[in-house]
């Protein structure tokens, strides 16, 4: 099956949201394109592999067809062995054992994470490179994800990168980000930030 991690697993999403890109996946004659996001995404991670090798990357995403495709085209550059899921979509059983081979194998290097399920309560210390591939509207969510890697008992530099397109949903996002951060502030009062 396309898109297998190095313990055989797939995420997977509601066949009706996904059709396209199963039909994409799975005929020979039809083949999907990925898409400028994930296209630097995958620049991002074959550079941090090349220039660090010892280092260990997760890659966050929102979307299970971005996992998905991420998923394929690891696998398609020759990765499958080097990376790992951790989706709600997966058992507990399957999400442990990720979690568990990632920290002790030294072969996986890239965990492939939702951030709804593995963007907060994780001590993910064994990695110190983050990617977020698609913004959230609560900024918080992102701080969090990146705060998975930023744990006592980090012994290296930590990297962050954002993959934000200018498409008017990210530009939303983004403006989304900046209104609620700013309310925040504003509720807690603090000033700092606006003078």
């Amino acid at each position: 099956m396309p898109g297998q991690d190095a313990n055989r697993v797939q995420i997977n999403s509601k066949e009706n949201d996904i059709g396209c890109f199963m039909g994409a996946t799975y005929a020979k004659e039809c083949t999907l394109a990925p898409g400028t996001k994930l296209l630097t995404t995958m620049a991002v991670l074959m550079t941090w592999l090349l220039d660090h090798p010892e280092d260990k990357i997760i890659v966050f995403f929102q979307f299970v067809p971005t996992g998905m495709m991420l998923g394929c085209m690891l696998e398609q550059a020759g990765l499958q062995d080097s990376f790992l899921y951790y989706s709600g979509s997966m058992s507990q059983k399957e999400r442990c054992e990720a979690l568990d081979d990632f920290k002790s194998k030294a072969e996986c290097k890239i965990l492939v994470v939702s951030m709804r399920s593995g963007g907060q309560s994780l001590n993910l210390t064994a990695a110190n490179r983050v990617i977020i591939v698609d913004p959230w509207w609560n900024s918080v969510a992102e701080k969090q994800a990146f705060g998975r890697v930023m744990r006592i008992g980090q012994q290296k530099h930590q990297s962050l990168v954002r993959i934000c397109v200018p498409a008017p949903i990210e530009k939303r996002m983004l403006e989304l980000q900046t209104r609620k951060a700013a309310d925040v502030d504003h509720a807690l009062q603090d000033d700092r930030l606006r003078a």
